[in-house]
């Protein structure tokens, strides 16, 4: 279900900006996009025990900006209405990045043209809805090009796209990596003690969407996926996301998660979820029900 999404995003939101107990903190840069401030924390072994409904963690405008896709693909018109109606409705718009930020006050119909994880991390409710793979691809990139019409944020969008949908349908992860790797050039053979020394906070999609499918490949559950995404550090919120946007579609999603993200959102943001998941339940892979 989608809410394993957010529940994702609500767990890495604390750690956002953490880096790797013992890393070095380096310079990373992908087509002009530059990481933001230094680090501010370290993560370690607490990956593996810390609270992932913690009091202090919170839905962010990942979340949100999943829940306009969901009225979208429930109402239809343009993706961009949604979009901003969301964030002009959000407590806290100064959360969003900058460029959605900027995008969305702008009220313009042109994109922002980031290569960031924006369009990527709001993608898993396409999965649920489309009817084919190539739909799923569709639909992504429709959406994604309302804010983010460069090559890499477009990329981004369509593999997580089409990585829940192969999810949904029972596909193994390495199958998933595999397929994900030859369609959008992603090295997704790296694994995650690889790109834990001298990783820090950057939203560039190749170099945050390979992680979270990495989370997802080494992991045989949802929270485990959630844990490992978030012992990266960086932009932990999203990638915590998208890694448990992956996995729920996968092997599911306890009812005490679901609870917990409920009660995160509030009743007014969760009539839109409980309606989309109405509309287009789960569907359990073979073997995995």
């Amino acid at each position: 279900m989608s809410r394993a999404a957010i529940a994702g995003d609500i767990a890495g939101s604390r750690f956002e900006w953490s880096v790797w107990e013992g890393a070095t903190v380096a310079s990373a840069s992908c087509a002009g996009f530059e990481p933001e401030a230094p680090t501010r924390a370290a993560l370690g072994e607490r990956a593996a025990s810390f609270d992932l409904f913690h009091a202090d963690a919170h839905p962010t405008d990942d979340s949100v900006l999943m829940l306009a896709v969901m009225d979208w693909l429930l109402e239809g018109g343009d993706p961009r209405t949604h979009l901003r109606r969301q964030f002009r409705s959000a407590p806290r718009p100064e959360l969003f990045g900058k460029f959605f930020r900027a995008w969305a006050e702008a009220d313009t119909d042109s994109p922002c043209g980031s290569v960031g994880n924006g369009a990527a991390m709001r993608m898993a409710p396409v999965a649920y809805a489309a009817g084919s793979a190539d739909e799923a691809l569709a639909l992504a990139r429709e959406n994604a090009l309302a804010t983010h019409a460069t090559a890499e944020g477009i990329a981004g969008a369509q593999a997580m796209a089409l990585g829940v949908f192969r999810a949904l349908e029972g596909e193994a992860p390495d199958a998933i990596g595999g397929e994900i790797s030859a369609r959008f050039g992603y090295d997704l053979d790296r694994p995650l003690d690889a790109w834990r020394p001298g990783y820090r906070f950057t939203s560039a999609c190749p170099l945050t969407v390979p992680v979270a499918f990495r989370a997802f490949m080494e992991s045989s559950s949802h929270e485990r996926a959630v844990r490992a995404a978030v012992s990266i550090g960086g932009d932990t919120d999203t990638i915590a996301c998208m890694a448990g946007a992956l996995a729920g579609a996968r092997w599911g999603f306890s009812a005490g998660a679901g609870a917990q993200v409920a009660a995160k959102l509030g009743h007014g943001l969760m009539r839109t979820v409980d309606e989309f998941e109405r509309r287009h339940p789960r569907r359990l892979p073979a073997g995995n029900g």
